[in-house]
């Protein structure tokens, strides 16, 4: 059986067929490269179908990354000043 892997790759382990593990190290780069892709893709081809509904996929996405960067600022505010 070979030895666990580092504590920081723990998550991304698979088995494979003879039982040994292996680590996915190419998952997250492609996930970070190819996600803005996608919704910049889904943006276009909304506006083709109709403008207002590129606008609208626009405000959402606009909404979601605000209330996503007023989340984070509030948690390092609390961890930096916990009173």
């Amino acid at each position: 059986m070979p030895a666990p892997m580092p504590t920081p790759y723990r998550h991304s382990i698979i088995m494979r067929a003879g039982g040994e593990e292996a680590c996915l190290k190419i998952a997250k780069p492609v996930l970070l490269v190819s996600t803005p892709i996608g919704v910049a893709w889904g943006f276009v081809e909304a506006w083709k179908v109709r403008w207002w509904l590129g606008l609208l996929m626009m405000t959402l996405v606009g909404v979601i990354g605000a209330f996503a960067w007023l989340t984070v600022r509030t948690i390092l505010r609390e961890r930096r000043d916990p009173g």
